[in-house]
């Protein structure tokens, strides 16, 4: 992936069927890929050095943006009603220029806040609920 400004990475929120909307305007956000490690390290590991199992351990993917305003009441009241019934959400994260991961999430954090003398802000984090699927080009 070329070098991009930040701003250009998107969360889209699925609405309905298969329309997706822009969350909001996300000033700080983070992308994390984790895998877990199996160890099978036993007392005949050579010099007592871990051993790990390749290829074995669940992964992961992890979205959080904070400081961001809503663009719109459509994006908002689908990760409402997610969080609030604990269901999943469809969502798309754009690279501009590269491609999207597109996939089912979890919302875990879900943050309002009001200072007196700005807008509203919100953050929130989401995490995979399976393996999201990684599209070459931009979503439709």
């Amino acid at each position: 992936m070329s070098a991009s400004p930040g701003k250009s990475l998107l969360l889209r929120v699925n609405t309905t069927g298969s329309t997706f909307v822009t969350a909001g305007g996300l000033r700080s956000k983070q992308v994390k890929r984790a895998a877990a490690k199996v160890d099978v390290t036993s007392a005949d590991s050579a010099g007592r050095w871990q051993e790990l199992l390749p290829g074995a351990a669940p992964q992961s993917l992890t979205f959080s943006a904070s400081d961001f305003v809503w663009l719109n009441d459509t994006a908002y009241q689908a990760f409402r009603t997610a969080f609030e019934g604990g269901t999943l959400v469809t969502c798309q994260i754009v690279y501009p220029g590269a491609g999207y991961y597109q996939g089912a999430f979890v919302i875990t954090q879900l943050d309002e806040s009001a200072p007196y003398d700005k807008e509203i802000s919100s953050s929130l984090t989401l995490e995979s609920a399976g393996q999201p699927a990684w599209t070459t080009g931009a979503p439709v």
